[in-house]
């Protein structure tokens, strides 16, 4: 990449827009950028890396900071490149984001960055990250790597040369992009303390499990069991530990088991017992109620047998209400042929009712139709004239709108009168003026006249010479020769002065000659306006023409709203003339309608009037043969006593049912009481108390024995489930021992923490493979500068083992064969070695950036501190980089460079204006 044009427009310290042609520079060699300080020399290297990349080349300085403080706030601040790759040219343009005057109203508004590149091809890229992204597709490395292999910068490579493994370990790793590998460290070491604290996590759980073990006291294994509660036994010794604990529970179990039944058979025996004996003595108690309740039943069967005698002796009863009910029944028919003619009858009445409303309604309907029509007729005769109105109204409008156009006319020929009297008035003022200017040129042009031949005399006399004869009186002495008046005009002045009449006097013609032309012309218009306002004003004096123009528009304007609205009424009384003339025939049609329709409505009325007289006869006849008045009353009547017998027929069914149920009650007490007595003949007596205290003693034992097995049974469970989680454990814990382990030993070798060796971590030793690179390329400069005395060398062994180590520099100095830090190097001596490690680093950058090929490089300060020899050294292995066309551009400001590079960039700083550039090619 070799830049060909850089501008700058208002950027740093460069206010104006700026152009370096850096062609002119050449293809290769050295070149000096050199000012004063301040001036903006590192600022040409900022403006390239950020036209590429759009950040600046140093972590100081931040894209906000490019706006000149010099820059007029008009002045648009941007920076671009033209630059050379692969033999093909593009340009890219940028500008940061800054405050700029608005282009409308006042104030100040943020201008965007923005960014352009132009490919060869004419394809344009515009957006800020797609012109980040083809800029280092095109270059093949980013801004960071761009920075490292473009620009030496002495402060920044001193650091690398002086600084230990550590700091030195950071350069590279922002360099050479080694952090994955500080990532790989780092993870490394958190899995080892994660699987260290999962191991110690099953360690502690095992433990827990441990503890929960239990064995009954007598045990012979309850010494091993304390040993392993206390740790003392491996987990292989404490498995068969546990098995037979469980073991020893099993058999006591089921020995405990055997003894639990034969306790619950003996516990049986006493309850069959005991209910024996309470089966006798319930059996005893149960004869004794029974024959009781026997002599009660007996009693009461007698009075069922009274009931019933009483309820047979009512059947004459039931016979009369039999035949009531049957009378009834054979009755209900005509209460239903009654119930019709009444329902016929209220129907006839309500529709008789109805039709009676609706005559009266149509009735009342007519007379309002007819009211309305004879309204409707009334407002016809009214609106009759409605078309001539309109007509006139219409007339009234077109004068009215006639009279406006002529009022707008007589006001632009009144206008336009106006401004020719105002032109009149202007050109009478200038002609008054040029009037006044000629008569004073006439008024010095004849003073001055005047004066030029009164001083005649003075003048000949100024033309005589002595022994020559008077052009006046011809005599050749002049004793008193006149002289001239101080002051007094010569002929070229008063040459002048009638020159300035002359032009005057022109003037004054013209303006008189403009001045009558436009009061020719305004005195047409004002006679064309006087004929025209006579039409609206007889006797008015036309300067209040005017306000009678404005009077007038008003009474038009007010006289157009009063016709306009007159009209708009008149339309609408017009539609309402329309409406009627089609409403008053359909009116009168619908009144004949309803005439008819109430003919019909009478003749309907009859005829519901004489059915309604029919039906209440026949509603009368049937009444008085009926004993109620209606169905529901009869039938009221039949249900009460239908009620009646079978009030009478449940009676009768109730003691016959008591009776029965007695007679059925007193044969099973009688058969119970069988029963009983031949049970209680066949049972021995027994002592209950014997039987009760036995119970009590075997029920004791029980529980004494089930408690045994709950324990038992209870301390089974925790231990083969204790024996299940503690065998799990262990294999999860030697599982996880072994991962530990040997994720320990590769995060102690890849973090450099092995006992007993050189405490190098992975990141470092890949950085070592970079360094002795670096330091190989720099050696081939560094020998140059030194004449042969330096070279740089990588420090094999750390100075301890405690400490980080693979990335410490020394010096072998070939002079007495010593080796030592590069910290003792002098001042120049350092800065040879360092701009040698820069020029390797950067040829490594390079190299490992897929072989990119940068046609430019900066080198920025630091020649201050060598010798004549040793400047002249640097400079040599300086001239070596440009061989393969390549340009070398150093920032300095020493004097010595300037006498020995005829190539330079000359960068001035204006205290007021900024910097400004000059090139020597």
């Amino acid at each position: 990449m070799r830049p060909i044009k850089l501008t700058m427009s208002a950027f740093g310290p460069y206010a104006a827009e700026t152009v370096i042609e850096m062609d002119k520079l050449g293809a290769c060699g050295l070149y000096l950028i050199t000012g004063d300080t301040g001036a903006g020399k590192t600022t040409i290297f900022d403006a390239i890396t950020y036209a590429l990349f759009g950040e600046a080349s140093g972590m100081v300085r931040e894209t906000g900071m490019f706006r000149s403080k010099y820059a007029d706030p008009a002045a648009p601040t941007f920076v671009e490149l033209v630059f050379c790759y692969h033999e093909s040219l593009y340009t890219v343009r940028r500008n940061p984001e800054y405050m700029r005057p608005a282009k409308k109203g006042h104030g100040t508004v943020l201008q965007k960055a923005e960014a352009q590149l132009h490919y060869p091809n004419g394809r344009i890229v515009t957006k800020i990250r797609e012109v980040n992204e083809a800029v280092k597709e095109i270059l093949g490395i980013d801004c960071a790597q761009f920075t490292q292999i473009a620009m030496i910068a002495q402060g920044d490579f001193l650091k690398l040369l002086l600084a230990s493994t550590d700091d030195r370990k950071k350069i590279f790793r922002q360099i050479f992009r080694t952090q994955n590998y500080e990532i790989l460290q780092n993870k490394l070491k958190s899995e080892t303390l994660t699987r260290e604290k999962q191991y110690k996590a099953m360690k502690a759980g095992l433990e827990l499990y441990v503890d929960e073990i239990q064995c009954r006291e007598g045990s012979p294994e309850w010494e091993q069991l304390q040993l392993a509660k206390e740790g003392k036994l491996s987990s292989q010794e404490l498995v068969p530990v546990i098995q037979r604990i469980i073991d020893d529970d099993q058999q006591q179990y089921q020995r405990k088991t055997e003894e639990l039944e034969k306790t619950e058979r003996q516990l049986r025996a006493v309850h069959l017992n005991l209910d024996r004996i309470r089966t006798q003595q319930k059996a005893a108690a149960d004869l004794e109620g029974t024959q009781t309740e026997l002599g009660k039943e007996r009693m009461n069967q007698e009075q069922k047998k009274a009931a019933l005698d009483q309820e047979s002796a009512k059947a004459g009863q039931r016979e009369q209400l039999s035949e009531q009910i049957a009378n009834m029944k054979a009755h209900l028919p005509a209460y239903d042929e009654l119930e019709n003619v009444r329902q016929q009858l209220s129907l006839c009445r309500k529709r008789a009712e109805k039709k009676r409303t609706e005559k009266e309604e149509r009735a009342a309907f007519i007379e309002s139709l007819s009211a309305e029509l004879e309204q409707q007729r009334k407002d016809l005769e009214f609106l009759k004239e409605i078309d001539v109105e309109q007509t006139k109204t219409q007339q009234a409008i077109e004068e009215n709108r006639r009279m406006g156009q002529q009022l707008k006319g007589l006001e632009e020929i009144r206008k336009q009168y106006q401004i020719t009297q105002t032109k009149w008035e202007e050109a009478s003022a200038e002609y008054q003026k040029a009037a006044a200017c000629a008569q004073q040129a006439q008024q010095e042009y004849a003073e001055k006249y005047q004066a030029f031949l009164d001083e005649q005399a003075g003048v000949l006399a100024q033309s005589l010479d002595p022994g020559q004869p008077c052009p006046v009186c011809g005599s050749t002495d002049h004793p008193q020769p006149a002289s001239i008046t101080q002051g007094a005009p010569s002929e070229e002045e008063v040459e002048l002065a009638r020159s300035k009449k002359e032009q005057a006097q022109d003037d004054m013609a013209q303006a008189s000659a403009a001045a009558g032309e436009i009061k020719g012309r305004a005195e047409a218009q004002r006679s064309d306006l006087k004929r025209q306002a006579e039409v609206f004003i007889k006797d008015g004096p036309l300067e209040s023409l005017s306000h009678w123009i404005d009077r007038k528009r008003a009474e038009l304007k007010a006289q157009q709203k009063e016709l306009k609205e007159k009209q708009a009424c008149l339309e609408k009384q017009a539609e309402q003339k329309a409406d009627l003339e089609q409403n008053i025939p359909q009116g009168q049609k619908k009144v004949e309608q309803e005439k008819d329709l109430l003919n019909q409505d009478e003749q309907e009325l009859a005829r519901s009037e004489s059915q309604e007289k029919n039906l209440r006869e026949q509603e009368s006849g049937l009444a008085q043969k009926l004993e109620f008045s209606s169905k529901e009353e009869a039938k009221k009547y039949l249900k009460e006593l239908e009620k009646t017998q079978s009030s009478l027929d449940k009676a009768l069914r109730q003691a016959e049912t008591q009776l029965q149920k007695s007679r059925e009650r007193i044969a099973d007490l009688e058969a119970t009481a069988r029963t009983l007595k031949e049970q209680l003949q066949g049972m021995q007596a027994a002592d209950p108390d014997v039987e009760i205290e036995k119970k009590k003693a075997w029920e004791a034992e029980k529980t004494d024995l089930s408690q045994t097995l709950q324990t038992i049974r209870s301390r089974l469970d925790r231990n083969r489930d204790c024996l299940l989680q503690i065998e799990n454990r262990a294999r999860e814990m030697e599982a996880a021992e072994e991962e530990w382990s040997w994720m320990k030993a590769l995060s102690d070798t890849a973090g450099g923490t092995i006992s007993g060796k050189e405490k190098i971590m992975l990141e470092t030793y890949v950085q070592m493979t970079y360094f002795d690179r670096i330091i190989d390329r720099a050696n081939t400069r560094f020998m140059i500068m030194s004449g042969g005395q330096y070279e740089l060398k990588r420090r094999l062994e750390a100075e301890n083992r405690l400490s980080q180590s693979g990335l410490e520099l020394d010096v072998i100095d070939h002079y007495n064969g010593s080796e030592r830090s590069v910290k003792t190097l002098s001042g120049g001596e350092s800065f040879k070695a360092s701009l040698s490690l820069a020029l390797g680093l950067s040829d490594e950058i390079q190299s490992s950036a897929g072989g990119v090929k940068l046609d430019t490089m900066f080198v920025d300060e630091g020649f201050g501190s060598l010798d004549e020899e040793s400047l002249q050294q640097a400079i040599r292995a300086l001239s070596d980089l440009t061989e393969g066309n390549r340009l070398v551009g150093i920032i300095s400001h020493v004097a010595e460079l300037k006498e020995k590079i005829d190539r330079q960039i000359i960068v001035k700083k204006d205290q007021f204006g900024g910097s400004s550039i000059t090139i020597m090619a």
